[in-house]
């Protein structure tokens, strides 16, 4: 007799439905099998021969209500999940299913649970289609995630208890500040404001100051705030909407250094020669009063044009500010730190729909406030080192030799030289970057390399950062947006005020886990929300005819930029010029037709058509014309 046994239903990264059938053996469900279930269903099943599962009976069900978006198709309207692991659609009922369109987000309650002989049933509860194309993105992307923009009640009251006076207690027990013109320099659209910088030159250097916003102060370590910072772990920012680590009150008011506000802050205070090298550093608790609020496209004209409202002093810190990004840039080149400087691309919209994405200016003003929060970075992770106290490291690691050298190879097939007989990793990777540069190739060679590194992450041990050429390297500059800054800035206040350690060794360990985790979770729902954007812009150009690049090559098709409206879709070999068969060369990154008179590599460029958008699947499929 075969065995039966109670398991969980769930899909795995493939779409095959799986149960747990013992700690390390899963077996696998055929699809008729997964006609019966959704996911997420509690079942009896019987183990059958090859590894497969029979479901028995399902014990319950675990799918009540969803959110999808609407399908029309002959004459019937149904709903796909934009929880990625529902695998079926579902066909809706009741009056009025003529005012949903095609497109529309949707809440239903379900009717018919999924069986063999019926598709699963379900009635509309309410449209969640906005008249901002944004929200709805925001709704496609977060929709099954744990991301929230609610706070429960015992996070309420624990910020209504917050002190929000600064007294005068509070400022003669810090390093008063005031006086000095610092500045924030942000997006035009920022509300957190957690850094603000003051320069200053002198004979023989320069005296930078990096003020932090003392989030330590307002959030309690192990309180409930803390804690549900904790599991945040990081704010998320989509086009025009933040879900953040920490309540407004915090993140916008209290520890948003906004101008003409004392503000209590942390304080990187650093010592630069007439190099730029670090002479000295220290850390210091302090009060601030942010003399203005500038955004990175005022500074960006004054830096290249000369011309400001702003008076002297403000003037004075903004060109100290930029000397000093100059030094710091060439001893970067010197430690040969990697720069990519891929082009970033920004949705543009226009009556509520997505024309294009058009390519957001790298900007001398970004690289002059990155360079000092490095600094400020950089003498936080020596310190700590120093110190010998545990901190969250950034960590990246030495890239695979053996990825290298197929890169390198794909590289001098491409028509490169440079770099090929280096020993030195972040040497080779400059060369080749600085060849692509200067002969003008394909930015989808530079993605390439990006796609040989390995992944930075947060490490409780001390790390080296390859891209950026350090022994050591920590975040300390974003407590408002970043748990592990958080935690340093308490690691470091524990060695200002001489006092114990402020976690052990296995807590640190635990939360740099954490971190990274919701780091990668976060850039993984911000994508989902940019493919969204990326379907309605492609909805309004469907038989229209651009050109685009290859830009990645898989066995079944090729990934493409599309020119002018700088999003991707994909073209697959049905899709491509008429051939038997295509042969994949991983190696070359290329498909070659069986007559060999017909390939399509990375970097290559083709004259295509958008054939047809599938926005719930976040599927932009296109035809190559020529």
């Amino acid at each position: 007799m075969k065995e039966n046994f109670k398991a969980k239903v769930f899909l795995n990264k493939s779409g095959k439905g799986r149960v747990k059938y013992s700690e390390d053996e899963f077996l696998t469900l055929s699809n008729r099998e997964m006609f019966k279930v959704f996911p997420g269903d509690e079942v009896v099943c019987q183990k059958m021969p090859g590894s497969k599962a029979k479901i028995k009976e399902v014990l319950k069900r675990n799918t009540s209500e969803l959110t999808g978006i609407i399908k029309k198709y002959k004459g019937k309207t149904f709903l796909t999940s934009l929880d990625k692991s529902f695998h079926l659609d579902i066909l809706l009922e009741g009056k009025n299913l003529k005012n949903f369109k095609s497109n529309d987000i949707c809440e239903v309650r379900i009717t018919s649970q999924p069986s063999l002989k019926y598709k699963p049933k379900a009635k509309p509860i309410k449209t969640l289609k906005s008249n901002d194309v944004f929200e709805e993105a925001f709704i496609f992307a977060t929709n099954g995630t744990e991301l929230s923009t609610e706070w429960s009640k015992s996070i309420i009251n624990e910020c209504n208890k917050i002190k929000r006076e600064i007294s005068t207690q509070d400022i003669d027990s810090r390093k008063d500040l005031r006086s000095l013109n610092f500045v924030t320099i942000d997006g035009s659209n920022a509300k957190d404001f957690d850094d603000a910088v003051y320069a200053e030159e002198s004979s023989d250097g320069y005296l930078l100051y990096v003020a932090i916003a003392d989030v330590s102060e307002y959030v309690l370590q192990d309180s409930s705030l803390d804690k549900e910072a904790l599991s945040r772990a990081t704010s998320v920012y989509f086009e025009k909407k933040v879900i953040p680590m920490l309540p407004e009150l915090i993140s916008n008011k209290l520890c948003s250094l906004r101008p003409n506000e004392d503000k209590l802050v942390l304080t990187c205070e650093i010592y630069l020669d007439g190099e730029g090298e670090i002479k000295s550093y220290e850390f210091f608790n302090s009060v601030i009063c942010s003399k203005n609020r500038l955004t990175y496209d005022e500074v960006e004209k004054f830096y290249q044009k000369g011309q400001t409202a702003l008076s002297d002093d403000i003037v004075s810190n903004l060109n100290a500010l930029k000397k000093i990004h100059a030094l710091r840039r060439k001893i970067r080149e010197e430690r040969k730190a990697i720069d990519f400087y891929l082009p970033e691309y920004r949705p543009v919209g226009k009556d509520n729909k997505i024309i294009k994405f058009k390519s957001i200016n790298h900007l001398l003003a970004n690289e002059v406030i990155e360079e000092s929060m490095i600094l400020a970075n950089i003498c936080a992770a020596k310190l700590t080192k120093k110190i010998k106290k545990p901190i969250p490291f950034r960590h990246h690691d030495n890239p695979d030799y053996n990825e290298l050298e197929k890169l390198k190879e794909f590289l001098k097939a491409r028509g490169l030289r440079k770099g090929m007989t280096e020993s030195n990793p972040r040497k080779k990777l400059n060369a080749w970057l600085k060849e692509i540069k200067q002969k003008e190739k394909s930015f989808s060679l530079i993605y390439q390399i990006l796609r040989s590194m390995k992944l930075a992450v947060y490490s409780g041990k001390e790390s080296n950062h390859f891209a950026l050429g350090l022994e050591e390297y920590c975040h300390f500059t974003s407590p408002i947006r970043r748990y592990s800054d958080l935690v340093t800035h308490r690691v470091i206040k524990s060695i200002i005020e001489k006092k114990g350690s402020s976690y052990s060794q296995d807590e640190i360990d635990g939360i740099a886990t954490i971190c990274s985790d919701k780091d990668r979770e976060a850039e993984k729902i911000v994508r989902e929300s940019s493919k969204y954007l990326s379907c309605k812009c492609a909805e309004q150009h469907i038989g229209k005819e651009f050109y685009g690049e290859v830009v990645a090559v898989l066995e079944f098709g090729v990934f493409m930029h599309i020119d002018g409206l700088n999003i991707e879709g994909f073209c697959h070999i049905k899709n491509l010029k008429r051939s038997p068969y295509y042969v994949h060369d991983a190696t070359a990154h290329s498909l070659t037709s069986a007559n060999k008179n017909n390939i399509y590599a990375l970097g290559d460029k083709f004259k295509i058509k958008i054939k047809s958008v599938e926005t719930s699947r976040k599927r932009i499929d296109l035809k190559v014309i020529n």
